[in-house]
Formats: C-alpha cells, structure tokens, sequence
C-alpha cells in the first residue's frame, strides 16, 4: 500500500494547500482589520505621508506611499505601502497628510501594517458567497475521499499497481526537486531571504531601536554574490543607556565601491533595546522578496499543476471495469 498511501497525501495537500488559500483570501482581507481593532489586538497610530506615486489607473486608483510612523519602541521608522485609492477627489493620500495605521505582530514576519480607512466596511455579501464556496468545496473534498477509499478497499492490490506507475506522484516530486534547487539558489545569491532572518529583521525594525555606528574595520569575506564582494564591518555604538556596544554585519556591495570603503565613518543600525548585541545594518533590514508578478505567475503555475494531478488521479481512480464507473457507487452500496 506504499504508491497508495504516498498518492493519496500528495492529492490531500493539493486540496488543503488550495483550502488554505482560498480561506487566507477570502476571510483573511475582509476581516483581519476589523477582528483586530475589535479584540484591540493592534495599535491604532498615525503615519504621515512622505511621498506618493500613482501605480496604475482602472476602476480605482492605486496609490504607493512612502510614510514615517513610531514602531513599537517608538523609534521612527520609514515603510512603503500600497494603497487602493476608492475616492481619488477627496485627495486623501497626498504628501503632509496623515493617515491611520495599524501594527499587527501577528504578522510576523511578513509585513504588520493594517491601513485602517475612517470608515472601514465588511462585504458580508462577499463573506457569506465565500463561506458557501468553502462548505462546497470542503463537501466536495470529503466526497472524492469517501469514493477513493471505498474503491480502495475493494481492490487494493489493484490499485496500488495502478499508483505505482501513477503519474501523480512522480510528477509531484519532480516538483518538489525543482522548487527545493530553485530556493536554494535564489538563498545563495541573496535573491531570497532566510525564513530566521525575516524574523530577526523584523525584530530590529518593529521592535528595535536606531543608533549612529561608528566603523572600527571592515574585511572581506571571500564570498561572492554575482561577482560582488560580501564585507563582514565591525562597528560600535552606544545603547540607550550609554554602554558601549559592538556589532557585526555583512553587506553585499559592488565591486567598484571597494575603494570607497574606508571613506565610511559612521553607519545607521538597528539593535534590540533588551538585548543590544542583536544589530543590524538599516539597510540590511529589507527583506529580499520575490516580486509579485512573479509570485503570480508561480501561482498559476501550481494552479495548473494542481488541475493536471487531480485530473490524473481521477483518470487513475476511474480506469478500472464499467461497472465500477458509477460514482454513486459507494453510496447506494450503503
């Protein structure tokens, strides 16, 4: 039962994964501002606009702006967000204009700002089309199961020399195989950031402090990232009580700024107020992301691969004699 055991948890988390998303989807946006501010999970505070840039015009206006808020510590930090932009004549988001934000730590170590509009509203219409979708969906998922495991039980050696030539798991590990190299070598080339360095960044820049460093040296590391040097600095600073405080950080730079090097006197860092020999860089502290088109397109490349798997299992499930080919087999057998 090994190819049929390893068949049906491959097309399981093909299900879950698309539960999964289309829960985060439909639940996740509507009403993740209004739970928080609900259980006051979340601070509500004011970020002022620094600079704004109209991204693309369709029925809405989106709109990325460049604001300055206090984080936790209340150190002033600066982020980019994204905004859609329903009533562009009021001119709400226009540079010196403040705006109410949110900061959930729920979030971490994905990005916790929640813009939270004067008048936040709910679709309930959307919530309860989506809650209808999801109870079909999940019927749906128990159904093919109960089919599956009902054949199975029939004929079990039948069918698991079905699945051991199924391409459903094969293709499925070739997957895994391609996306295991693809991570690895976006991680080597610092195209992708470590799940545990998102969360150290995040530390630093929700929670952290700022101070002004002072360079005390700097050497090479050997390391190479598309042929530009990785430089290890060394560099001291003084915590919020006064002491004395020495770091490290490397950072990524490009091979004609070498000389330039030791022009560098002072640098802005980042540390943990409670535990200070936990610094970074300041502009170490963006994470490296996959850009969202191609996000998207990764998306619809698993969505197909997804299609394909399910249409495969059930061409596998389905081959066998006509008089197995009634779906409601199962249930009148009951």
């Amino acid at each position: 039962m090994t190819y049929t055991v390893i068949t049906l948890a491959t097309v399981s988390l093909v299900l879950f994964y698309w539960l999964y998303v289309l829960f985060s989807t439909c639940f996740h946006s509507q009403l993740s501002v209004w739970s928080a501010l609900k259980e006051n999970l979340v601070p509500v505070m004011q970020a002022t606009i620094l600079s704004t840039k109209t991204l693309r015009m369709r029925k809405f206006v989106w709109v990325e702006a460049l604001i300055v808020f206090e984080n936790f510590c209340g150190h002033p930090i600066q982020r980019t967000i994204r905004l859609k932009d329903r009533q562009p004549h009021l001119n709400r988001f226009l540079p010196g204009n403040v705006l109410h934000i949110g900061l959930d730590p729920s979030k971490r170590p994905n990005d916790p700002i929640l813009f939270i509009p004067t008048n936040h509203r709910i679709s309930f219409v959307l919530v309860l089309f989506c809650c209808f979708f999801m109870v079909a969906y999940v019927i749906g998922y128990f159904y093919l199961m109960a089919i599956t495991i009902y054949r199975i039980n029939i004929f079990p050696e039948r069918y698991e020399r079905i699945f051991a030539s199924s391409a459903v798991w094969q293709l499925s590990l070739v997957f895994v195989i391609i996306y295991l190299f693809l991570r690895w070598y976006l991680l080597q080339n610092e195209l992708l950031t470590k799940k545990s360095t998102k969360k150290m960044n995040w530390d630093l820049l929700y929670s952290g402090l700022g101070a002004k460093a002072i360079i005390q040296d700097y050497k090479d590391t050997g390391v190479r990232i598309q042929k530009n040097p990785k430089i290890e600095f060394t560099y001291t600073f003084l915590d919020l009580i006064g002491r004395g405080i020495q770091g490290t950080d490397v950072k990524t730079i490009h091979k004609k700024e070498m000389g330039a090097l030791a022009d560098i006197g002072e640098v802005e860092i980042m540390y943990i107020a409670h535990k200070p020999g936990i610094s970074r860089l300041v502009e170490n502290l963006e994470n490296k992301e996959i850009p969202k088109i191609i996000r998207l397109l990764i998306q619809v490349v698993i969505f197909v691969l997804s299609i394909l798997i399910l249409l495969l299992f059930y061409q596998d499930m389905f081959q066998m004699d006509s008089s197995l080919l009634n779906p409601f087999s199962f249930v009148f057998h009951f």
